[in-house]
């Protein structure tokens, strides 16, 4: 019943109400047959009351079952939506774990081809170092032997201009 109704039947109670009490008190009528009428009235109106208290309990547990229903409904859906949503963050998670162990050996081996590369690099550049100390050596002393040999052939030189000369 819906609460249409509901204030339908007590507007009918609540009128046919003062209609009876109207009814009674016009009626030509002695006071003993007044009385009774009104007597008779009132165990109407408290039979009537009656059954208004009774549809509206019988209304209120209805209430209370159709909320209760839609309670346990909505605890059972909050329920598998929060399974599902821990079920997927457990997958996001597993992968975020399983991408964040990929980049850390990737990370590993980059960081070993790094290390080897310039070791690699440091001993080219300790190579080119020690051969191009030992070319700078041969250089020195090739350049010593040619000052050399240029200081004896000009000492020579100037030995025979000055031997010539006398």
């Amino acid at each position: 019943m819906s609460k249409g109704s509901g204030s339908f039947f007590l507007g009918a109670l609540f009128g046919a109400s003062i209609a009876g009490v109207a009814a009674l008190l016009y009626a030509p009528k002695t006071g003993k047959e007044l009385r009774a009428d009104i007597a008779n009235e009132v165990d109407n109106l408290l039979v009537q009351a009656n059954d208004y208290r009774e549809h509206a309990e019988e209304r209120s547990v209805e209430f209370y079952d159709t909320v209760a229903e839609a309670t346990e409904d909505i605890k059972v859906n909050l329920k598998y939506n929060m399974d599902q949503l821990k079920t997927q963050l457990s997958g996001v998670t597993d992968e975020m774990a399983d991408d964040f162990d990929h980049v850390k050996e990737e990370l590993k081996v980059s960081k070993d081809v790094v290390v080897n590369e310039a070791q690699h690099a440091g001993d080219v550049l300790s190579k080119a170092a020690e051969d191009t100390s030992v070319y700078a050596g041969v250089a020195a002393e090739e350049v010593k032997v040619a000052a050399q040999d240029s200081a004896e052939t000009i000492k020579e030189a100037t030995q025979q201009d000055d031997s010539t000369e006398i």
